[in-house]
């Protein structure tokens, strides 16, 4: 008969804790899809429409060069090593 309790018991405490874990990742779910909707509605800065026209004013001879130096992947590589930088010196005893 104890055996029945505690087998009762166990499996109710399995269920409230599968309760428990579904309605802390439907928050999560439901907190993010909010912040999604909030950062959506953010709007576009002004400069951001005109940035085709000030990337067609530059002469093609840069855009060449741009592209012998390899820039964008330099760019990258640049803001990659910097990102990692200030990630290492927030590391306590090592940055």
């Amino acid at each position: 008969m104890l055996d029945f309790i505690l087998e009762a018991l166990s499996q109710f405490m399995n269920w409230l804790l599968d309760g428990l874990i579904w309605l802390a990742e439907k928050l999560a779910e439901l907190f993010l899809a909010a912040l999604s909707a909030l950062v959506n509605a953010i709007p576009a800065p002004g400069f951001y429409a005109d940035l085709g026209n000030f990337a067609a004013q530059v002469p093609a001879s840069v855009w060449w060069m741009a592209d012998v130096m390899a820039f964008g992947y330099g760019v990258t590589t640049v803001m990659g090593a910097y990102a990692i930088r200030f990630l290492i010196r927030r590391i306590p005893f090592i940055g």
